[in-house]
């Protein structure tokens, strides 16, 4: 077994002259010898993997600006694999360098990303790491994806289209069935590639120059960010109990990381978003005391892929049904007798997937205001959308203070604002 864990150095603590005991000094000049020791382990981050044999040797490779750390691991039978200290469960690549029995026993690292391992009987073999290609994360992807959903529960044609999965890859049979293991391996991979293992909806994560696991940014491979956190939302979505919070954070990541403007243009990822947003919009309708639950997560990834009609139309939909807007308590006023007021003691408790009638509004509202901002510079057919839809006229029918905002939001609001638009 292999685990990455973080190393932590406490300076507070001061050691005797002759090395032998450690005390703990604490702010206020104190000491403390029964504290912890000044080096400790945290828990591992990302769980512990099991790897096929036992483990003879394992050394860590730094990255710098265009590559990231990786893990090499000798094994008794002569294998090194490479892995992804946010992945650990994912082997990257296998190397053979010893035969069987095998007689190699140590890995070292040289300089330019390269390691020398060595046998007892004073053999040695220099390994020299190759980037991470697309077609690699391509085909480890369609591997994983079948491993965790099984050959049909998924829009398994679509995927393999989208990424340009080899034909190896495409036709993997899989195991017989999926297995919570093979969920989870492609769960914490799919968090690795997305850079959401760490700091969960952080836009600046999505600027780095490459993703943990090794393969090519996400910035510049828009069908892995898109058909990734589809299958992300999925995996959470499909638990025995459904994580839709996680979904939806991983989906508004995406919508972020992408932009309202922004248009994915390969058809085929574009049809892997949609199938299973459409997904969870079934799943909201086999439960309806789910809320927003599931439809949220839905809205976010079809605006990922610019089907912005349909993200209107879904959330705009529940907003008109009496029973979806009175799950929780206010309404457009906060009042008792408007649209959708319900009293608190009959309200949801928070965080159950109820929205109010403000809520609903304010969400609409601020999709549309972004639609207008980009549209109303420059690009038309979003402005036809806010324009066109009847979701702005019942916004204004309904609450005109509030979706005057769609208009205005983006205007400007001080002199050195309208000296800018002028520049």
């Amino acid at each position: 077994e292999c685990a990455a864990v973080e190393i932590l150095h406490d300076p507070r603590f001061i050691s005797s002259s002759f090395g032998i005991s450690m005390t703990y000094s604490d702010d206020t000049g104190d000491i403390a010898p029964s504290h912890q020791g000044p080096v400790t382990a945290a828990p591992p981050r990302h769980g512990v993997a099991t790897v096929p044999s036992p483990i003879l040797s394992a050394v860590g490779i730094g990255g710098h600006s265009s590559n990231t750390p990786l893990i090499a691991i000798l094994m008794s039978d002569g294998l090194v694999q490479t892995r992804s200290p946010s992945c650990l469960g994912v082997p990257l690549t296998t190397v053979e360098v010893g035969n069987r029995p095998n007689d190699f026993f140590t890995l070292r690292l040289l300089p330019d990303r390269k390691i020398i391992s060595a046998s007892y009987s004073g053999e040695g073999r220099v390994l020299s790491l190759r980037p991470e290609s697309p077609q690699d994360l391509a085909d480890r992807l369609m591997t994983l994806a079948v491993d965790a959903f099984g050959p049909k529960n998924f829009p398994r044609t679509e995927l393999a289209e989208a990424i340009s999965a080899s034909y190896g890859a495409s036709s993997y049979a899989g195991h017989s069935e999926p297995t919570v293991a093979a969920r989870a391996l492609l769960r914490q991979y799919l968090e690795a590639i997305l850079s959401l293992d760490e700091g969960f909806g952080d836009e600046s994560s999505g600027d780095r120059q490459k993703d943990p696991a090794g393969g090519p940014s996400t910035s510049t491979a828009p069908a892995v960010l898109l058909t990734g956190t589809a299958l992300l939302c999925k995996l959470w979505s499909d638990m025995s109990r459904p994580n839709t919070s996680l979904a939806n954070r991983a989906a508004r990541a995406c919508a972020t990381k992408i932009g309202v403007g922004g248009k994915c243009s390969n058809e085929a990822a574009v049809k892997v978003c949609q199938a299973i947003a459409e997904d969870l919009l079934g799943m909201a309708s086999a439960e309806p005391s789910s809320g927003m639950s599931f439809i949220e997560p839905a809205s976010w990834l079809l605006r990922s892929c610019g089907l912005h009609e349909r993200a209107i139309e879904i959330v705009e939909n529940h907003m008109n049904d009496a029973e979806s807007r009175n799950m929780a308590a206010g309404g457009a006023s906060g009042a008792a007798g408007s649209a959708g007021y319900t009293s608190p003691q009959k309200a949801k408790k928070p965080g159950s997937g109820a929205w109010s009638q403000l809520r609903f509004e304010s969400f609409l509202c601020s999709y549309l205001s972004d639609l207008w901002a980009i549209g109303n510079d420059g690009n038309d057919e979003l402005a036809e959308i806010v324009l066109g839809s009847k979701t702005t006229l019942q916004l204004l029918e309904r609450n005109p203070r509030l979706a005057l905002t769609i208009f205005t939001s983006a205007h400007p609001q001080s002199e050195k604002q309208w000296e800018a638009t002028i520049a």
